[in-house]
């Protein structure tokens, strides 16, 4: 008699594995997924692929003679792909795969599960038409998956998003990886020549987005007033983007070139993580940001604005999600929180705002209070134990009910 194959096959579907917060999830999920799942990572373009995988990978690129097809072919090509594996779920990260990911369920309708993924803060993007379709279409897949409270909460308030619909789960962290990778040595002269003995250095992970998510300008204000304090003081900025270069005006017009350094895209930023002491976020809104806790693996205190949505529920898991600093820091339970800024373009001229000073003030606390640091780097290594990656893969197996 012939053994029933028991088998579970799922898609993890993102447009590419070339860097990013959501590209290292799937890696780290494929990864750690077990051997009775049979996992298939598709992709858009598998041209350049930076993070590592287990699978099968599988490219939706057209040829070139249906070039011209690009915005279907991707739909029909991933339709066929959950007929052929026989595949229990198609789990799709971000907006564009998200919608092709409903829109192949739509059009074939197959038995696999659509679990579309939701990583950033959808109502603060001014995308209207994005956010259109969102209201138009994700209640028509199966499961939400939600990378933060806050998001869930943004989905039903603002997107008409069933509640029963939407699960919570945070991403995951390699920890174990993070780590090897830090231990990497630094060759650089110039990259050397940062991490001098008795000369803090603060560090800031995040591309320099167009849209000014990442508030890298008030925190390069806000370092103007630490350097005062403390002129052996540095800050690293490790990213790349279309306003880097606004940032590096700034940096010059406040004089504060020699302190300031802009080290791009880096291969392996754990290794200047690990040397650092400690960790920023300025951003204005998030999902959950991966770069605090690759930081918290590394072992860094960590500050952070109290932006929707993310750090909160890192730093202090037991408060209100929903409560946003205005005119004060919190010092909670792992890590401080600061109000966020207001993102707007400021020149060096421009009197400091009362949440980059803040921001400052908190800084200059660890820098000046040892104890303090020493605290929030055990914080660090205690609370980064929840997403290690088998305890989140486990939950996402039960969501999707293919454990």
């Amino acid at each position: 008699m012939t053994k029933k194959n028991t088998k579970k096959n799922i898609i993890l579907y993102i447009a590419n594995l070339r860097g990013g917060g959501a590209e290292r999830v799937v890696s780290t999920l494929s990864l750690n997924m077990p051997d009775h799942i049979g996992t298939t990572v598709v992709v858009c373009n598998a041209e350049r692929v930076f993070y590592d995988y287990k699978g099968d990978l599988v490219d939706l690129k057209p040829p070139q003679h249906l070039k011209w097809l690009y915005s279907i072919y991707p739909i029909y090509k991933l339709r066929k792909i959950k007929k052929e594996r026989n595949i229990d779920a198609a789990i799709s990260f971000i907006d564009g795969s998200n919608l092709r990911n409903i829109y192949s369920q739509i059009l074939y309708d197959h038995k696999s599960k659509v679990v579309i993924s939701v990583r950033n803060f959808p109502s603060k993007r001014k995308n209207q038409l994005r956010n259109g379709w969102i209201k138009l279409f994700y209640n028509r897949a199966d499961l939400i998956v939600a990378v933060s409270r806050r998001i869930k909460q943004d989905l039903v308030d603002n997107f008409g998003i069933e509640r029963d619909k939407v699960r919570v789960i945070y991403n995951p962290c390699n920890i174990e990886r993070i780590k090897n990778l830090s231990k990497e040595k630094t060759t650089k002269k110039e990259d050397i020549s940062i991490f001098k003995e008795n000369c803090p250095v603060i560090v800031n992970l995040a591309n320099f987005k167009t849209n000014g998510q990442k508030g890298q300008q008030h925190l390069i204000r806000a370092f103007k007033i630490v350097q005062d304090e403390y002129p052996d003081a540095k800050m690293i900025f490790i990213g790349r983007g279309k306003l880097e270069n606004y940032a590096k005006r700034l940096t010059e017009e406040l004089d504060l070139s020699s302190n300031v350094y802009f080290l791009g895209f880096q291969d392996n930023p754990f290794k200047f993580l690990a040397k650092s002491d400690i960790f920023v976020l300025s951003s204005l809104f998030e999902g959950l940001p991966n770069t605090m806790l690759e930081a918290m693996a590394c072992d860094l205190p960590i500050v952070s604005t109290d932006c929707p949505s993310g750090p909160r529920e890192i730093l202090a898991p037991d408060t209100d999600f929903r409560k946003q600093l205005r005119d004060k820091i919190e010092y909670a339970e792992y890590g401080i929180l600061t109000p966020v800024c207001d993102g707007k373009q400021y020149s060096a001229t421009d009197p400091i705002t009362k949440e980059e000073a803040l921001l400052s003030k908190a800084l200059i606390s660890l820098l000046e209070d040892e104890q303090l640091r020493k605290k929030y780097k055990e914080k660090s290594k205690e609370r980064i134990k929840d997403f290690e990656p088998e305890k989140i893969v486990s939950q996402w197996l039960e969501v999707i009910n293919v454990s």
